[in-house]
């Protein structure tokens, strides 16, 4: 997701690569420990992708319009970066995290999770049939989540693939939202809804129309920023000059 000052280099990238090859070596020896899902299976387009790219207008609004405001109430101040150099960063970090981010948090992470959850619930009481993660999933924020995206994901959600299945969708989402911490309270809340939509487009359309979606999202908010800025930037130096 975009950020509004400066490009974080965070730490989940490694651990992703990590995770990767660690299930990855897991699900090859073991393939029925992601049932459903094959690992590869969300590289399949499905659908119309198309469809999936230009059913996501509501959240390319979402993202201008917020932008647009942030932008305008924002005092306006000097800054070394050029316009053409903002749009410049902003389209190679909306591509970053379109294609890495989607790869981590829908994929890496949420195969996972499918596999550690219930390895943790069996460790925590699950072998002595206290299943505590399980029930703290199924009985509570799994139903929450679907409640709040108005059934969506109910399928993936509410048991219809197993409990581990819901329970990687809300884990590998957590992760993404808090990797989003700077950005503030609203920040969270829009990242876990955005993420949330993200798995539905993944589970429907696949995960190349996840990444797509995703860095168009991004690329329309770091390019309202580099055009406002630039008529900020303008009135500032007239304002200065006068």
């Amino acid at each position: 997701m975009a950020n509004s000052k400066k490009l974080h280099l965070p730490l989940w990238p490694l651990w992703a690569v990590w995770v990767f090859m660690f299930i990855g070596g897991l699900v090859f020896f073991w393939p029925g420990l992601i049932k459903p899902f094959g690992f590869f299976e969300f590289w399949t387009i499905k659908g119309d992708f198309w469809e999936a790219v230009t059913g996501a207008w509501p959240w390319y609004v979402w993202g201008f319009g917020l932008t647009i405001i942030f932008m305008v109430v924002r005092e306006a101040e000097f800054v070394t970066e050029s316009p053409m150099e903002k749009f410049i960063k902003g389209t190679l970090i909306s591509v970053w995290a379109g294609v890495a981010e989607e790869m981590a948090f829908r994929w890496v992470f949420f195969l996972s999770a499918i596999v550690m959850l219930p390895v943790f619930n069996w460790v925590l009481g699950g072998f002595i049939d206290l299943d505590l993660i399980r029930w703290l999933y199924e009985k509570a924020l799994c139903p929450i989540a679907n409640w709040v995206t108005f059934g969506y994901l109910e399928p993936y959600l509410m048991n219809g693939y197993g409990w581990a299945v819901g329970a990687a969708v809300i884990s590998s989402n957590g992760r993404f939202r808090n990797g989003h911490v700077y950005q503030g309270p609203f920040g969270l809340v829009n990242s876990w809804f955005f993420g949330m939509y993200m798995h539905w487009v993944v589970f429907k359309y696949g995960i190349l129309a996840a990444m797509f979606i995703h860095f168009l999202y991004d690329f329309i908010i770091f390019t309202v920023r580099a055009v406002v800025s630039a008529f900020k930037d303008r009135r500032v130096r007239i304002s200065v000059r006068f």
